[in-house]
């Protein structure tokens, strides 16, 4: 919930899918703006109007048809630099 409020205007754009088994992994770039609040180890940080992108992947685990676990992977360093957070 903090990540959507902290990005209230996100967008993926995908660029491949793979299904093995019971597996689906997902590549895709998030490009992000922040305007809302972000919380931290050091406390929570306003929003900037900050804009990034940055590359992910997502591998979902599924069952019955349905999403069982979903675990995403990305720079957050990559983000935070470009956002000025370090």
């Amino acid at each position: 919930m903090s990540w959507a409020a902290a990005f209230p205007h996100s967008e993926a754009t995908f660029h491949g899918a793979i299904a093995s088994g019971n597996t689906v992994v997902l590549e895709y770039t998030w490009n992000v703006t922040r305007t809302g609040p972000m919380p931290t180890p050091k406390g929570e940080v306003v929003g900037t109007g900050k804009s990034a992108s940055v590359r992910s992947a997502s591998v979902i685990e599924m069952r019955d048809g349905k999403a069982a676990s979903c675990r995403q992977y990305f720079d957050l360093n990559t983000l935070f630099t470009q956002l000025g957070l370090v």
